[in-house]
């Protein structure tokens, strides 16, 4: 067999690097998948850590100044309505992004306006 071999290969139009990433991607789409019929709690408790590291991280880069209980609050959507100064607000929007895109994925192919 010779659509494996390292000349052939090189010669594809699609370099064998890429080859090689989307099937680990495959791989570990199995592995989610997998995760998400057994231990469905797991992933839910790891996606909240996500977000508010997600948030913290972007915040921090933006130079927002918003205490770590502050913050968890309003990752976790139990803020009080009167949100109390811009970065609250701004974190605000954010965790309803992120909840946007993880709610909505499949249906948000790719594109410059769901980017924006």
């Amino acid at each position: 067999m010779t659509s494996f071999s390292p000349s052939f290969l090189h010669n594809l139009a699609v370099p064998p690097r890429l080859v090689r990433m989307l099937t680990a991607l495959a791989e570990f789409r199995g592995k989610q998948t997998l995760w998400a019929q057994t231990k469905p709690e797991v992933l839910r408790e790891l996606r909240k850590i996500a977000f508010i590291d997600s948030a913290e991280s972007s915040s921090r880069m933006e130079g927002m100044e918003v205490g770590p209980q502050t913050l968890s609050r309003i990752m976790k959507g139990s803020e009080p309505p009167d949100i109390q100064s811009r970065p609250q607000t701004e974190l605000a929007g954010y965790r309803d992004a992120l909840a946007l895109i993880y709610n909505n994925a499949a249906d948000m192919p790719p594109s410059e306006n769901v980017l924006r």
